[in-house]
Formats: C-alpha cells, sequence, structure tokens
C-alpha cells in the first residue's frame, strides 16, 4: 500500500502506521498518475506487439503493479472522503476500471509473450485501435473540458470499433482478442461515466 509502512514485526504481530499523512490530500495527483500509468502501459503494449518482441513482460507487469497501488491509494482517498455524491462514486468506477484495464494489457502480454496467443493483421489492428481509445480516454480524464472532448470520443469509437467485431480470427488468436475487446469496451464505459 502507498503512505503505509510495517514499523515492527515480531513472530505474533505487526505494526502498520500511515507514514504519509500529508498524502491524503493529493487525490488528484496520485490520480494522474494512474492516468499516466494507463497511457504509458497502453504505449509500451502497442510497440512490443508491433515489433513482436515478446521479451518485456516484466516491463509490463512492472507496470501494472504501479497502476495498482495507485487505484488502492486513490480508492482509500475516496473511501475516506466519501458522501452521496454521484461524483465520487463515478470516480471510484473509473479508478477501478482503468485499473482493470492494465490488469488486461498484462494478461494479454503474457499470453503472447509465452507463445499462447498468435497476432495477426486484424489482431494488429485492435492494438492500435485499444491503444487510440486508451490515449483518447487518458487526455480526456486530464482535460478540463471533459464534456466536450467525451462527445468527440465517442463519435470515434462507434466509427473505429464497429467495424472490426465482424473479423475472422482462429482459436490462437482469439485469447488476444478477447482482452483487446475488453480493453476496448472498459475505455468506452469511462467515457459514459465523465
Amino acid at each position: 500500500f502507498i503512505g503505509f509502512e510495517i514499523v515492527e514485526q515480531d513472530e505474533k504481530s505487526c505494526l502498520i502506521k500511515n507514514i504519509a499523512p500529508e498524502l491524503e490530500e493529493d487525490f488528484q495527483v496520485t490520480f494522474n498518475r494512474l492516468i499516466h500509468v494507463v497511457s504509458t502501459i497502453s504505449t509500451e503494449f502497442r510497440t512490443f506487439i508491433e515489433n513482436e518482441d515478446k521479451t518485456k513482460f516484466k516491463t509490463i507487469s512492472g507496470l501494472r503493479d504501479l497502476a495498482r497501488k495507485f487505484q488502492i491509494f486513490c480508492a482509500r482517498l475516496i473511501h475516506k472522503n466519501i458522501e452521496t455524491d454521484s461524483c465520487n462514486f463515478q470516480l471510484y468506477y473509473i479508478v477501478n476500471v482503468l485499473q482493470s484495464i492494465t490488469w488486461d494489457f498484462k494478461e494479454a502480454y503474457r499470453l503472447y509473450s509465452e507463445g499462447n496467443a498468435n497476432v495477426n493483421k486484424c489482431i494488429k489492428e485492435y492494438v492500435k485501435i485499444a491503444d487510440n481509445n486508451i490515449q483518447e480516454i487518458t487526455t480526456i480524464l486530464l482535460s478540463e473540458e471533459k464534456k466536450d472532448k467525451m462527445l468527440d470520443f465517442k463519435k470515434y469509437h462507434e466509427a473505429n470499433y464497429n467495424p472490426l467485431k465482424k473479423i475472422d480470427i482462429s482459436n490462437k488468436e482469439a485469447p488476444m482478442y478477447k482482452f483487446l475487446t475488453e480493453i476496448i469496451g472498459k475505455s468506452q464505459m469511462i467515457g459514459y461515466q465523465i
């Protein structure tokens, strides 16, 4: 957990202390870091697939672990300050979906790096669309004009995502296809929360 540290430990007990109480008010900073990690993992994933590089699992896994830490910290701050305000519930949802997207990237890359998922031209096109969606949604989340930019994203998503639903895939491409459609769908779900 970010902000907590084990300060004492023996055979029967463990004392955990919040060593960063000044971070309690830094939700936006941590949320922005989570957004940047999601953007980075997406870009890295696309680069690795385009270059057919199967050796970067530790990079993807490390980014996913970092995203998980930021998600936990953001959720903690949301819970601490939660009211009946629907904005908090939307933020909580967005934070969790962003972290979930990093898990999808990690698992898709794991399958690819282990040779359990093929990548053909159609899958590479899906990788490109997934990355474009993630870059768009992270830009929107960091923007002051979220509502206007969200309308453009929805139009882009409808124009680019629907035609690819009709592709033919083999059993070896199916796992990658599943994760990529999850990523694309989740990025669209975030759009409906903004």
